[in-house]
């Protein structure tokens, strides 16, 4: 009779705390995809930043020119290579996948309530 009373004390213990572990959980998911949010648009941001310092010397212009714009110096011919099969206009840049999950995560996910789009990362 006391394992059957222990299983029904847990049991009804487990059912009142489950809304309060299945909100701790879904926050630390949420939080867990806006740091690597941040880290990717951190890593984004210094990249751009050193782009544009080096567009700020003389020699950062002339790569500029040359290669995104097609000019050359004077009295220089210029000849632009495209490779057969490509597009010059409509590329998209590269989306890194999301990382793969563990099956424990993936169980408690499915405990939890927490679906594929709630953990997606939503770029700007």
């Amino acid at each position: 009779m006391l394992p059957l009373a222990v299983l029904g004390v847990v049991a009804v213990v487990g059912w009142a705390l489950y809304p309060a572990v299945q909100l701790q959980y879904q926050t630390s998911r949420r939080v867990g995809s806006l740091e690597q949010q941040y880290d990717t648009l951190r890593s984004r941001n210094n990249k751009l930043r050193q782009e544009v310092s080096a567009m700020g010397t003389a020699a950062g212009v002339e790569d500029l020119a040359r290669n995104n714009l097609g000019l050359g110096k004077p009295n220089e011919t210029v000849f632009v290579v495209v490779p057969s099969g490509s597009s010059t206009s409509g590329s998209k840049p590269a989306t890194s996948a999301p990382p793969a999950r563990s099956m424990i995560q993936s169980f408690l996910d499915a405990v939890f309530g927490v679906t594929a789009s709630a953990d997606a990362t939503h770029a700007p």
